[in-house]
């Protein structure tokens, strides 16, 4: 009893029951990894923060080649907020969670003023590159303001933030404020009236020397001609065009309008032909003590000397030559049947009457052949004539014999009003004959093609029977 009292009166913190006194380190494992890990993370965070600030920097490296010069301050400034805020975020450690909040809306707020601004200035700057491109082209100059160097010298000055409000020019991001307002479209004015069509076809060319069936043409293409270019400017009833006519006409040095009207006289007939269908040249007389008439002239003339004649080839079929080839192949072999026809009757009888008879109604029959194919005269002086389609061998048989006696084939045969057919050779008339003549040849001629074929006959087959090799 008495160790239990000692005991009870023992401190409430004595050696036997818990650790005591002024010195003492706890162990506590889980809190230390713990503490420890947040450190890692943190680190980590900022590592992977500075890297990426890396790669932005040089991301905008290379957005800031593409902006204008004039805004690179205003850009800076607005990167530099963007920096500050992430700075504070990974190395500020007495933050709370609301103004963590508050300086990550801050960060992004000002990336994204960052890249509007970058974009827009970027887009600008291209606007300036056209619109310097347009002042350096000298057929723009009409269209342009007379400041527009002034203009486009401020805008290239004035950053982003002023541009729409410029205190001498107002809004310069206006194309509107770069053109002369006087300024007339003269070629949109004549485009309904410049399309190409076809002003002139040239004879057939057949490649193929042998071939007078299948050719190529070429067709020629051309808009407006130039005394109809500088009516529909002199006759428009726009005073718009008129002012900005005369202020250009009053612009064009003496040398570069005697220069164009040089050029101008010296077309040939060949491309006025193939450019307005006729070889005259036309001729433009504008009013000399007149600004825009003269200005209108100039480029009436220019652009017909500098506008590009089109020229499409295509192929081309002679069809009047097709047709005739095909007429003299029928012709042909209708006299070939009517030969043979007399042939025959030659090599089955020897009744001499009956041959001839043969002979005749076969000569008749091709005769009226030849009528019935006869072509009108293609000379309009004479109505009435018909020319007959004569293949080489009927040439021959109406031939006419030359001084020497040789039969001289003729071009062509003509059937007359008055029926007699009239003989035709190097295009001058050589002799007339009643038609009974004429077809009285042709039968001759027929009957001596059959006489032929039948020695040629008797020939062969003598050469069958014979077995001599002829040459």
């Amino acid at each position: 009893m008495a160790d239990n009292l000692r005991y009870a009166a023992q401190p409430a913190y004595s050696p036997e029951r818990m650790p005591y006194g002024d010195i003492y380190i706890a162990q506590t494992p889980e809190i230390d990894r713990a503490v420890q890990e947040v450190a890692r993370q943190n680190l980590l965070r900022q590592s992977f923060a500075l890297r990426n600030s890396q790669a932005l920097d040089n991301v905008f490296d290379k957005e800031f080649t593409k902006v204008r010069g004039v805004d690179t301050p205003d850009i800076m400034d607005s990167y530099q907020k963007y920096k500050q805020a992430k700075q504070q975020l990974l190395f500020n450690k007495n933050i709370n969670s609301k103004s963590y909040n508050d300086l990550q809306q801050q960060a992004n707020e000002a990336l994204a003023d960052t890249m509007s601004k970058i974009n827009a200035s970027a887009q600008e700057k291209n606007n300036e590159l056209q619109l310097l491109q347009a002042y350096k082209n000298p057929k723009n100059a009409p269209l342009l303001a007379d400041d527009f160097g002034d203009k486009l010298s401020a805008r290239q000055s004035t950053p982003l933030s002023q541009l729409t409000n410029h205190p001498k020019y107002g809004d310069l991001t206006n194309y509107d404020n770069f053109l002369n307002h006087d300024a007339f479209d003269f070629d949109k004015f004549i485009s309904p009236y410049n399309k190409p069509v076809q002003r002139y076809e040239s004879a057939p060319v057949y490649p193929d020397q042998n071939d007078k069936i299948n050719g190529l043409k070429n067709k020629y293409l051309f808009g407006i001609a130039p005394q109809q270019e500088y009516s529909l400017l002199l006759n428009n009833n726009n005073p718009q065009a008129h002012r900005a006519a005369a202020k250009s006409g009053a612009m064009i040095n003496d040398d570069d309008f005697a220069h164009t009207v040089a050029a101008y006289n010296a077309i040939t007939p060949d491309e006025w032909q193939k450019k307005t269908g006729s070889p005259i040249p036309q001729q433009i007389n504008f009013h000399t003590d007149d600004p825009a008439s003269k200005f209108y002239a100039y480029k009436a003339m220019n652009d017909f000397i500098n506008t590009p004649l089109q020229t499409k080839t295509q192929k081309f079929t002679n069809t009047q030559e097709n047709l005739g080839q095909k007429l003299q192949n029928s012709i042909s072999l209708e006299r070939q049947r009517q030969t043979d026809r007399i042939a025959a009757q030659n090599n089955s009888s020897s009744n001499i009457e009956q041959r001839q008879q043969t002979a005749a109604d076969a000569g008749s029959s091709y005769w009226d052949y030849l009528k019935a194919n006869k072509q009108p005269s293609v000379n309009p002086n004479l109505q009435g004539y018909y020319t007959l389609p004569l293949d080489p061998k009927t040439k021959y048989d109406l031939a006419v014999p030359d001084s020497e006696g040789k039969k001289v084939p003729i071009d062509e045969a003509i059937i007359k009003p008055n029926g007699n057919v009239e003989l035709m050779k190097g295009g001058s008339a050589i002799e007339e004959l009643p038609e009974e003549v004429a077809k009285t040849r042709i039968i001759q001629g027929m009957m001596g093609a059959a006489a032929a074929k039948k020695a040629f006959k008797a020939t062969t087959q003598t050469k069958k029977i014979s077995g001599i090799q002829w040459h």
